[in-house]
């Protein structure tokens, strides 16, 4: 029986902002340089449909989609495997939103900090928040009905008396909001920090909720499945398999090749790496799905393990893809809360 998955693909090696929680901007280390091509997206997909259920697709993880100058045709590739299609951009790059709304994504997502420069500039980094709200003008225009588009808005403490103006801007465009208190990334920084054996950064100070307090809120749910080791697979616009979403340092956590592997090897590969019994003795996994804020309940988390693990074999394959695609929901597990 196939398994499910939701994929999570770097179009390019590169982000235009520095922005200080994420490793593009507290981290020496790059991604390698470079496009995901046309052909690779197609035979990445067409390997992907034949050995698993794909439930969707993120053309982004750590890099910004709007980069790359066939962003459309990528999106149409998705779409032609029937599979929907999610972005998430900074909205600092006006050239190609005209053309990428017409590929009707299913989904955007705006990152944002700040509604006036001052403040927006502390957390992203390089970026112009009035460039973005033009560019949030311009994709509203070209907006087709199909796409859903909201913001995530990052709290910090220094940000506060700035979210109900963005809220109502968005509003006034039509764009849902949703906001979140602002953590760090990647995954293995922060364990780092949990355990003593990194300094503190300086954008700490602006952080809502403490590294340290973090630490004590996720350490309880360490027993929580995690769900970017099971049902998420990240890839580098070479094609290369990450480990999880959440880890970044392309040397120490690139797995395999993924039209190379067949997905159960790299099922077993990613179960048996040694960080991820690291990560979730801590409750890495827990910061970087955010359960601590969601508080999901026992009896929640218990149903949807059964599910997952037991789901697919035990009900009708249509109605299990439909649940598959419940649980799995976009703003609940795996990119529209970070």
């Amino acid at each position: 029986m196939k398994r499910f998955y939701f994929f999570s693909i770097d179009v390019c090696g590169a982000c235009n902002l520095t922005c200080p929680t994420c490793p593009e901007g507290n981290s020496s280390l790059r991604l390698p340089k470079g496009l995901l091509t046309i052909d690779l997206l197609r035979k990445i997909l067409a390997k992907a449909t034949a050995e698993c259920v794909l439930t969707g697709v993120n053309l982004y993880n750590w890099a910004e989609p709007l980069l790359h100058p066939q962003l459309p045709e990528l999106i149409r590739i998705v779409h032609s495997y029937d599979l929907k299609c999610f972005l998430s951009s900074n909205l600092n790059r006006t050239q190609g939103i005209k053309e990428m709304m017409a590929t009707k994504p299913d989904s955007i997502r705006i990152s944002c900090s700040g509604f006036h420069q001052e403040s927006y500039s502390q957390t992203h980094r390089g970026g112009n928040i009035e460039t973005v709200k033009q560019n949030m003008k311009l994709v509203a225009e070209f907006r087709q009905p199909s796409t859903r588009v909201h913001m995530l808005w990052h709290r910090y403490k220094h940000n506060v008396d700035e979210e109900p103006l963005m809220r109502a801007f968005c509003e006034s465009l039509g764009f849902n909001f949703d906001a979140v208190d602002a953590y760090m990334m990647p995954i293995e920084t922060v364990l780092g920090r949990w355990r003593g054996e990194l300094p503190p950064l300086e954008i700490e100070k602006s952080l809502k909720t403490p590294i340290e307090v973090s630490k004590g809120l996720c350490a309880p749910k360490k027993h929580y499945e995690c769900l970017l080791q099971i049902q998420s697979l990240s890839l580098n616009h070479l094609g290369e398999v990450q480990l999880c979403c959440a880890v970044y340092d392309p040397k120490k956590f690139g797995v395999c090749n993924f039209l190379d592997t067949p997905i159960e090897k790299i099922r077993s590969l990613r179960l048996n790496h040694s960080f991820c019994g690291t990560c979730t003795a801590a409750g890495g996994h827990a910061y970087a799905l955010n359960y601590s804020a969601k508080n999901m309940s026992k009896a929640s988390f218990l149903f949807r393990a059964f599910y997952r693990n037991y789901g697919h074999r035990i009900l009708p394959p249509k109605v299990a893809a439909g649940l598959q695609r419940t649980f799995t929901n976009q703003k609940v597990i795996w990119g529209e809360d970070y």
